[in-house]
């Protein structure tokens, strides 16, 4: 009688622990999916950037890491902006 409760539990606990193994591995799948679709996401931005700024296809990591800080105020936007109108000068000299 004692053993017959005893596999009665354990039986129980096995179901239970299934259950619990069966909802990570299906959480876990979600997780990678999610995962999966911000990644190409992600690829899909950088890909689109890396036609405005090419040293974003650089597999060099120095070169991406060199890339500017983002624009802080208006006097870096308006410095940014001539160095832009310099660069297509230069560009269209050559």
């Amino acid at each position: 009688n004692a053993a017959v409760t005893y596999l009665d539990k354990q039986r129980g606990i096995a179901q239970k622990l299934d259950t619990v193994l069966a909802v990570v591995n299906s959480d876990t799948r979600a997780i990678k999916f999610d995962l999966s679709q911000l990644l190409l996401k992600m690829n899909t931005i950088v890909e689109a950037l890396s036609h405005s700024f090419p040293i974003l296809r650089s597999s060099d990591p120095q070169k991406v890491l060199q890339m500017p800080l983002p624009i802080q105020n208006i006097e870096e936007f308006e410095e940014f902006n001539e160095e832009l109108k310099i660069n297509e000068e230069k560009k269209d000299a050559l």
